[in-house]
């Protein structure tokens, strides 16, 4: 089970999510339920550096993509930072279903806390 924190930054419109340890299956769809019944912010940042997602199934991530479409906006952006090229190639197939299922907001993975905050900070 990860240990997964919500930090918000209102002035910058900004929400970084961190997840620590190994990724259950519940740990980030609980996250989720509750980060948007609380006014999301427009720029979402997955830390992932201390986590591990190599414990699900694809199915898995397909599913979370689709239970995650009702939550996409238009002009929101998505940064996933990972540190292994493990969890990277996960967060690229997010990446990819979050394509095909035609979400609203956009979505980006980066090895850095820096990259994906200057991503995040570019205009649309």
């Amino acid at each position: 089970m990860a240990e997964v924190s919500i930090d918000t930054d209102r002035e910058n419109d900004l929400t970084i999510i961190a997840i620590r340890g190994i990724l259950g299956e519940n740990d980030l769809l609980d996250t989720l339920s509750e980060y948007f019944s609380n006014d999301p912010t427009r720029l979402t940042l997955y830390d992932s550096t201390e986590g591990d997602w190599s414990g699900n199934s694809t199915e898995y991530y397909r599913g979370m993509i689709r239970s995650g479409k009702a939550y996409a906006r238009k002009g929101a952006k998505v940064a996933m930072v990972f540190s292994n090229s493990v969890d990277f190639g996960i967060g690229r197939m997010l990446e990819s279903y979050s394509e095909f299922e035609e979400y609203k907001n956009e979505h980006a993975c980066f090895r850095t806390i820096e990259e994906a905050k200057h991503w995040l900070s570019k205009p649309d």
